[in-house]
């Protein structure tokens, strides 16, 4: 291998300590996450007005506001 991509000469075990301490990492990231968006400001909105859209929105899922969906936009 060329660029050593395969080689397991960088690669270590991952001990229980590393495992506790990348799950409290993710932990904290995602509090930071929960603090930093609400789940009501999670929700998908309108490419052209701005409004809030329906949490199941697809590509031509038109918004009540507008009447606009994601492929008219295009």
């Amino acid at each position: 291998m060329a660029n050593g991509m395969w080689d397991l000469t960088g690669w270590r075990i991952a001990t229980p300590e590393d495992i506790a301490q990348w799950e409290e990492e993710a932990r904290r990231e995602q509090e930071e996450f929960d603090k930093r968006w609400p789940p009501s400001q999670r929700r998908p909105r309108c490419m052209n007005c701005g409004a809030f859209m329906p949490k199941k929105t697809y590509r031509f899922t038109r918004c009540k506001v507008c009447d606009e969906s994601y492929d008219s936009l295009q």
